[in-house]
C-alpha cells in the first residue's frame, strides 16, 4: 500500500474517477484536476509521487503544463505521464512534449495494464533521464486523418503564436492568464511559466483603466475591442485588447501588446524639437516687431510730445485762472489727466527704445533685490500682499546695470500687486543654477489667460484697464533683462497665479549684450 498523491488531470470527471480506482485499489490516493491552470496550482501547493495528463485538458493543454513543470526546479523531479487520446496522431512529436511516460487511450483493460507498469516502473526508480520515454497501448491504435489534420493545425497555429512579435495574452473569464507568448513575457521581463496561472489585475496592477477596460467587455454580449496606451515600468505600452465570445457570453480576453517605448520617445524627442523651433521663431518675430516699432516710433515720439507739453501748460494755466467753482473746471481735469496718460506712454516708449547708456558693474543681486522690496513695502501693506522672500546660498555676482535691473523688478512686482487687487501672496526665490541665478516671482492674482501668454511681451498689449497700464513694462523689461543676456520665462494658470522667472548669467563678464 502507497500513501502517495497522483495528480490525475482530465477534462472528462468519469474518465478521471474511473483511472482514479484503479490507482486507490493499489493504494494510491488520488488528486484531481480538470485544467491545466488547476494542474499548476495543485503542483505548487502539495508533493505529488507523479501526474497523469491528457494533452487536450481546457485552457492550458498538456504539452505546455509538462514544460512547465519540467522548467521549474521546484517540480522538475515529478514524473509527467501523458494519458491521451492523440497519442497515435502525435507519435512523430512526442519527444518535443517531455514526458517522462506516454499510455494511448484505448480499452480500459488495456489502460489498467499500462497504468500498473508505469506505477510500478516509476517506483523502481525509471524516469526519462534513465531512457527513452516509452510510448504503451500504441501497438492497436491506428492514427485517424481527422484527428490528425487537427492536430496539424494546432501545431500550425502554435508556431505563428510563438513568433509573432507583439505581445500575445489570453485571459480567461476569471480573468486568470492561461496563455502567453514569448514575445509578451519578454515584454514584461517575467518568465512564461510564471505568468500562465497568475491574474491579470497582478500584471497590471496600479492600471485603473485596464481593469474597466475589462469590466465593459466581460459584460459585452457581442465581439468588442479596445485600445489603452499606458506607461508600464519603464515602458510605454501599446494595448488592444479583445473579448472572445461563446454562446452569447464572454468566455476570455485577448491582450495584443506592442512596446512602443522607441516611438513615444522619438516623438517626444520631436516634440522637443518643435517646440524650440516655435520659441525660436516666436523670438525672431517678437525682435522684427520691435524693429519695425523702433522705426515707427523714432519718426513719431518727437512729433507727438511737443504738442502735448504745450497741451499741458496751457490746460495748467487754465486751471489756475479758474475758480473752484467753475463747472468748465472738471473738463479741463479729465483733459490734463489723459494728456499726462499720453505724456506717459511716449516716455516709456522713449525708455523702451532708448533706455540709456548702461553702467555695467558686478553686483550682488540679492542685495539689490532687498533694496528694491524696501520701494514697495508700503504698497505692500495697503493692499494686503504678504511678501515672503526665499534666498538661496551664496552665489556668483552678475554684471548688470543695477538702476535697469531695479527697474525689472519694479515692473515685475507691480504687475504681481495688480493681478491680486483684494490682497495675497508673493514669493520671491533665487536659485543658483549652472551658469544663471534665476530670481522668481510667484504670485496668487488672477493668472493670465492661456491665449495671452504669448502676446504680454508685445508693446501696448496689456490686461489691465486702460487707465492702468499702458503694454510697456513687460517688453521693456524683457528688453533689458536680454541686454544683459538673460531671459524672462512665464508659467500662468487663470484663477491660481503667474510666475515670472528672470535667469541673469552669473560671474564676471566682459561682452556687452546691449543692442
Amino acid at each position: 500500500m502507497h500513501s502517495k498523491n497522483v495528480l490525475i488531470a482530465d477534462s472528462s470527471p468519469s474518465f478521471i474517477d474511473s483511472i482514479g480506482q484503479i490507482m486507490v485499489e493499489e493504494g494510491y490516493q488520488i488528486v484531481k484536476a480538470y485544467s491545466g491552470i488547476d494542474v499548476l496550482g495543485i503542483v505548487k501547493q502539495q508533493p505529488c509521487h507523479c501526474v497523469f495528463l491528457d494533452l487536450m485538458i481546457p485552457k492550458v493543454d498538456g504539452a505546455r503544463v509538462c514544460r512547465y513543470i519540467k522548467e521549474d526546479q521546484r517540480s522538475s523531479h515529478i514524473p509527467i505521464v501523458i494519458l491521451s487520446g492523440t497519442i497515435a496522431e502525435n507519435i512523430t512529436h512526442l519527444d518535443d512534449i517531455g514526458a517522462d511516460f506516454y499510455i494511448a487511450k484505448g480499452p480500459m483493460a488495456s489502460m489498467r495494464k499500462d497504468i500498473l507498469t508505469v506505477l510500478r516502473q516509476l517506483e523502481g526508480g525509471v524516469t526519462i533521464s534513465d531512457t527513452k520515454a516509452p510510448v504503451l497501448g500504441i501497438d492497436a491504435l491506428f492514427p485517424r486523418a481527422v484527428t490528425k489534420d487537427f492536430l496539424q493545425y494546432q501545431r500550425h497555429y502554435e508556431a505563428m503564436f510563438t513568433t509573432m512579435g507583439e505581445g500575445v495574452i489570453e485571459v480567461d473569464a476569471d480573468f486568470t492568464i492561461v496563455r502567453i507568448n514569448p514575445a509578451g513575457a519578454m515584454i514584461f521581463e517575467t518568465p512564461e511559466r510564471k505568468l500562465v496561472g497568475c491574474s491579470i489585475d497582478a500584471l497590471f496592477s496600479g492600471h485603473r483603466e485596464v481593469r474597466e477596460i475589462l469590466g465593459r467587455l466581460l459584460r459585452a454580449k457581442d465581439y468588442g475591442s479596445e485600445k489603452v496606451t499606458l506607461r508600464y515600468n519603464d515602458k510605454v505600452l501599446r494595448i488592444v485588447i479583445t473579448n472572445l465570445i461563446e454562446s452569447g457570453y464572454t468566455e476570455g480576453l485577448l491582450f495584443i501588446v506592442q512596446d512602443v517605448t522607441d516611438l513615444f520617445q522619438k516623438i517626444e524627442e520631436l516634440t522637443k524639437i518643435n517646440r524650440e523651433l516655435n520659441k525660436t521663431q516666436a523670438q525672431l518675430f517678437q525682435a522684427a516687431k520691435l524693429t519695425a516699432l523702433g522705426e515707427l516710433a523714432a519718426n513719431i515720439t518727437h512729433e507727438i510730445n511737443t504738442p502735448l507739453t504745450s497741451v499741458l501748460g496751457y490746460v495748467s494755466l487754465l486751471l489756475n485762472s479758474m475758480d473752484d467753482n467753475d463747472p468748465r473746471k472738471s473738463d479741463l481735469t479729465i483733459i490734463q489727466g489723459e494728456a499726462l496718460r499720453a505724456r506717459n506712454i511716449i516716455k516709456g516708449l522713449l525708455n523702451f527704445l532708448y533706455p540709456g547708456d548702461l553702467h555695467l558693474h558686478a553686483i550682488d543681486l540679492k542685495e539689490l533685490l532687498k533694496e528694491t522690496l524696501l520701494l514697495v513695502s508700503h504698497r505692500a501693506k495697503s493692499q494686503k500682499v504678504a511678501i515672503v522672500e526665499r534666498y538661496g546660498g551664496a552665489s556668483p555676482p552678475v554684471v548688470v546695470d543695477a538702476f535697469q535691473m531695479k527697474q525689472v523688478f519694479i515692473n515685475l512686482i507691480n504687475n504681481a500687486f495688480d493681478a491680486m487687487p483684494e490682497g495675497g501672496t508673493l514669493s520671491i526665490t533665487t536659485i543658483s543654477e549652472g551658469a544663471y541665478l534665476s530670481i522668481c516671482f510667484q504670485d496668487t492674482g488672477v493668472g493670465i489667460a492661456s491665449e495671452s501668454i504669448s502676446e504680454i511681451f508685445d508693446p501696448f498689449f496689456t490686461t489691465k484697464p486702460k487707465s492702468k497700464g499702458t503694454g510697456l513694462g513687460l517688453p521693456l523689461s524683457l528688453k533689458i533683462v536680454k541686454g544683459f543676456g538673460g531671459v524672462i520665462e512665464v508659467e500662468s494658470e487663470e484663477g491660481k497665479g503667474s510666475t515670472f522667472t528672470v535667469k541673469i548669467p552669473q560671474g564676471e563678464r566682459k561682452e556687452n549684450f546691449s543692442e
